[in-house]
């Protein structure tokens, strides 16, 4: 058999199982109802660990599009959105002319680019048309969405900015401290608050609506890269000197430092409420127990610094690096 012919009528059917797992991609497409399309998809995901190949240069950013679709940012200028299941290239977007920094989603349809050339694009996921171009006199280094007309977008030269993505105008400007330059590296929104890492050994935390600098958290030894919020009032920050820090930035006190890694910390997930994971320069992934705050587990997988993580499902992650790969990982 040649084709995928057979219709699918019930999801806990055996021949849905046994072609789950011949077919992979093939069904996804023939599935019509999104629910089961869906479910169809985590089961696929489930099936094996991968590794996609297809950029020239560093993997830096990924994003989630539905349960069988990934985009990657790379230092090769390109934007690629590829299948989860069989690992093939869907679609390249071309338009950056320097690298692509961060991606966030926009909506169904769309997702958000920043890159070095200092312009933020919006694309068309399914066509790879660019709908808008919003232009800055600064390199684009991280994007948040804070609702569906708004970002927050942290530059290299340390500002801080809300724009409005639909037309471009530029809401609130907030520079990233009160000593000078300092490249934005990381930030979160946490209710009315902004918290922010840049090249520096201090995090801030800035009221948004004021524009003031409410708290300076100073405890690292090197480069902050990351952070995460945990809980309420709870965060944590990975650090070019190879430890975790927990911080409650209502009071601004670090709470309990983590150490285990052998290299910087590059980024941060949150996994569910009970675990984390931590990647580092040196390829390797960390899993740890948000409550008591100890190591689970180490995976390795990559042979070049590890940039990105993204959760996939219960059980799986997508890691980006700079081995130009990105790898499927079961934890």
């Amino acid at each position: 058999m040649n084709k995928l012919s057979f219709k699918i009528t019930k999801p806990n059917s055996l021949i849905l199982l046994c072609r789950l797992i011949e077919y992979k991609s093939d069904l996804i497409n023939k599935i019509k109802n999104k629910k089961l399309k869906k479910m169809t998809a985590k089961l696929l995901i489930n099936i094996d660990d991968k590794k996609i190949i297809g950029h020239t240069s560093t993997v830096r950013c990924l994003v989630i599009l539905n349960n069988y679709r990934i985009a990657s940012g790379s230092d090769d200028n390109t934007i690629k959105i590829f299948d989860l299941i069989s690992g093939d290239c869907l679609l390249t977007i071309n338009g950056h002319e320097n690298h692509v920094r961060c991606l966030i989603k926009h909506n169904d349809n769309h997702i958000i680019s920043g890159s070095d050339d200092k312009t933020i694009k919006t694309w068309n996921i399914d066509t790879g048309s660019c709908i808008t171009t919003i232009s800055l006199l600064e390199s684009v280094r991280c994007l948040v969405k804070t609702n569906s007309k708004h970002i927050l977008i942290g530059t290299m030269e340390g500002t801080i900015k809300i724009m409005d993505i639909e037309t471009g105008y530029c809401v609130k400007t907030i520079t990233s401290n009160n000593s000078g330059y300092k490249s934005i590296l990381c930030l979160i929104k946490i209710k009315g608050n902004l918290v922010v890492c840049g090249n520096d050994d201090q995090i801030i935390v800035w009221d948004l609506h004021t524009r003031t600098c409410l708290k300076t958290l100073s405890g690292h030894e090197g480069t902050v890269f990351c952070l995460l919020e945990v809980r309420q009032n709870l965060i944590l920050s990975g650090s070019e000197d190879q430890t975790i820090k927990l911080w409650d930035i209502s009071k601004g006190d670090c709470l309990k430092t983590l150490t285990g890694h052998t290299s910087p910390i590059m980024c941060l997930l949150k996994l569910n409420l009970n675990q984390f994971i931590s990647v580092s320069s040196f390829c390797t992934i960390k899993t740890w127990d948000s409550n008591s705050i100890e190591c689970l587990d180490t995976i390795t997988g990559h042979v070049g610094t590890v940039f990105c993580v993204v959760k996939l499902n219960a059980n799986k992650i997508a890691s980006g690096s700079a081995d130009k790969s990105i790898r499927i990982i079961e934890i």
